[in-house]
């Protein structure tokens, strides 16, 4: 007999070829899909065609790199009001890293802009002044 303690179940004595509780390999199983999950999800939204260094150390650091925009891409996705999905909000945001833009009011409000510049430009007719040159 062994002795297994729960943080949910406190503890109680099970046989010795049963180690765990079975809330323990239910809460085991879920980590081990949520795993697969975030894996799946870089795999696919963040290639790794090549590494740019040869060192362990620099596999390293390009791993905790996708690690780290997939965390702030989970957070923005999280901080949104409106529904997207990671793949295309990860689309986006490699789209608009290069542009001063709002991102946060963007994935709001995306027709928001081009209406503003629809709006910009019936207001504002061609000036007439590159035509008479």
């Amino acid at each position: 007999m062994a002795i297994h303690i729960c943080a949910k179940t406190a503890f109680f004595v099970v046989p010795k070829n049963d180690l765990m509780c079975r809330c323990c390999l239910i809460h085991l199983k879920s980590l081990c899909v949520a795993s697969h999950k975030l894996f799946r999800q870089i795999k696919q939204n963040f290639p790794l065609r090549y590494f740019y260094g040869e060192s362990a150390n620099a596999i390293k650091i390009q791993v905790w790199v996708t690690l780290i925009a997939n965390l702030l891409i989970t957070l923005l996705q999280k901080g949104v009001s409106r529904s997207w999905s990671f793949s295309g909000l990860a689309t986006i945001v490699r789209i608009m890293l290069m542009y001063y833009i709002d991102v946060q009011g963007f994935l709001e409000h995306p027709e928001k802009d081009s209406e503003e510049a629809l709006a910009a430009m019936i207001e504002s007719p061609p000036s007439t002044i590159d035509a008479e040159k």
